[in-house]
């Protein structure tokens, strides 16, 4: 966080700045919003506009995400940062690939490789259509390529608004009826997606009839994503429609018993609609722990994440390996801070005599500033 500090901390803007600040913040995601409805607007008609619509709604969501950690940190240099050029838009700001790294960097939010490679494409597909002449575009789009741009879209909406509705739920929350409506408007893209499912389905009933496990992707609709257990209550997978890939947990309710998979322990309930109790991270524990006695002198077997940050620890030992419930995150092993004593999963102790982990860092800062 030394380079957020830098800039004058995660500190919120107060007075007519904080208002400033906020209007800012509104005007981002509403244009977020507008972006994403004409790139749907477009998406049969004119594809290549779709497509660079598509890619300024979803970078500018993720900027939107940034400006509320620090208002600098959206332009290209944030050490020349200028409020009263950041006020008049007189500014070049960051890339979306410097955007995902200060998020991943600055406000500790971590990116999975299927994320980024996903959100990639969009920008890479964008810079091909907006740089190069494709007769593809200049005629009538063929129901191959909708179907290409169909795919590629859902899977990128799937991972943005499982972070906007997600983890993020709470800084978009004045947004979530406008992007639910988003949400239902983008699943018009099954209609594109349909022939490729149709055309599957002798495979899927292959793979069904072999044992394999296929569900409903969250990503296009279809019963096409083929699930596999890695280990305890973590699975993963692929879709076999849109190519989604992402990781879950299957968990059993800790009231009606009924098995539901989660995406987002954050933000989780039971599938059963009679029951839809609330999931949560101390129901896995409770059942992935490995057994100990701290009577016995037994050391707890749970760390902390490094990856995700998790205020709680949320690490458990599994399969000889260690896996963070909540980012899902797989470790070989786990380390312990020199400051504070705590087990911390994907960390670097070498330095941490001097500066501490994420869960002391301010009190080895103070303490070494009253030396």
């Amino acid at each position: 966080m030394a380079k957020l500090k830098a800039l004058g901390g995660n500190k919120k803007p107060r007075g007519k700045h904080s208002l400033e600040h906020k209007s800012l913040f509104d005007s981002l995601v509403s244009n977020a919003i507008n972006f994403l409805t004409f790139s749907i607007r477009d998406f049969k008609t004119r594809p290549k506009y779709s497509i660079i619509h598509f890619c300024s709604g979803l970078e500018i969501f993720l900027k939107a995400r940034l400006l509320q950690e620090h208002w600098s940190l959206i332009l290209k240099k944030p050490d020349e940062a200028s409020f009263t050029q950041f006020q008049k838009g007189t500014f070049n700001s960051a890339t979306m690939d410097e955007t995902i790294r200060r998020l991943q960097n600055v406000v500790g939010d971590i990116f999975t490789g299927e994320e980024l490679q996903c959100f990639q494409k969009v920008r890479d597909h964008r810079n091909k259509v907006v740089h190069f002449y494709h007769t593809a575009y200049t005629k009538k789009a063929s129901d191959k390529l909708l179907e290409e741009i169909a795919a590629e879209q859902c899977k990128a909406w799937f991972y943005l608004h499982g972070r906007i509705t997600g983890p993020w739920r709470q800084r978009f929350l004045q947004y979530q009826a406008r992007i639910g409506k988003l949400n239902n408007r983008l699943h018009g893209h099954r209609i594109f997606l349909k022939a490729k499912y149709t055309a599957l389905k002798s495979e899927i009933s292959k793979k069904l009839a072999a044992g394999v496990e296929v569900i409903n992707c969250s990503s296009c609709g279809f019963n096409s994503y083929e699930a596999a257990e890695i280990g305890g209550p973590f699975y993963e997978g692929q879709c076999l429609v849109c190519t989604a890939r992402r990781s879950f947990l299957r968990i059993s309710c800790p009231k009606c018993n009924e098995e539901s998979d989660i995406d987002d322990l954050t933000n989780a309930s039971c599938d059963n609609e009679d029951c839809e109790s609330v999931i949560t991270l101390d129901d896995v524990l409770k059942k992935y722990t490995p057994p100990y006695d701290p009577r016995d002198g037994d050391e707890s077997p749970l760390s902390y994440c490094a990856s995700c940050e998790h205020p709680e620890e949320s690490v458990i030992p599994l399969n000889d390996e260690y896996v963070c419930c909540m980012c899902r995150k797989w470790y070989e092993n786990v380390e312990e801070c020199n400051w504070c004593g705590m087990t911390i999963a994907g960390f670097d102790p070498q330095f941490s005599a001097l500066y501490g982990c994420f869960l002391c860092e301010e009190a080895a800062r103070e303490h070494f500033d009253r030396m």
